[in-house]
């Protein structure tokens, strides 16, 4: 059985509050009565504190930054360790040089296919197809472009 009145508990927002207190926040009287309902004559403030916010540190988020230490504190560190696997576990980009050698090396269409199908060899389906389509677009320009110019040499 829980007693509560038509404001509900207010459990969500006294946590945030205690927290946004516990790093220097300050709340009005007036917060009071128009976020938890209290009357004027239910609390009262403290006056004594000051009124800048004071900055809390809690012992997780203090860093030595001493050469011999780590930079980061244990979240953090496992956090870029997870980052930086997922970067190296990610598809690298395909030099254009590559791209360009197989598609000036190649003779014909299938030639093209098999010499991508090399430097493209870690892509999925999907990336080799395009890249398929841009080489050939490629080669065909490549080839009316040297046509020409052999036609006038």
């Amino acid at each position: 059985f829980v007693m509560e009145d038509a404001r509900g508990l207010e459990e969500d927002r006294a946590e945030r509050d205690a927290v946004l207190s516990g790093i220097g926040v300050r709340f009005t009287e007036t917060y009071f009565r128009e976020k938890y309902g209290f009357e004027p004559d239910d609390f009262s403030l403290d006056q004594s504190q000051s009124s800048a916010p004071q900055p809390v540190m809690s012992s997780a988020l203090e860093v030595t930054l001493a050469d011999d230490r780590p930079r980061f504190t244990a979240g953090q560190q496992a956090v870029d360790d997870a980052v930086a696997g997922l970067a190296a576990s990610a598809p690298q980009p395909i030099p254009p040089e590559a791209i360009a050698s197989a598609i000036r090396g190649a003779r014909d269409r299938a030639e093209l296919v098999a010499r991508l199908a090399v430097v493209m060899s870690g892509a999925d389906d999907r990336a080799f197809r395009q890249v398929l389509e841009r080489a050939m677009m490629a080669a065909e320009i490549n080839g009316a472009i040297e046509a020409e110019r052999t036609a006038e040499g």
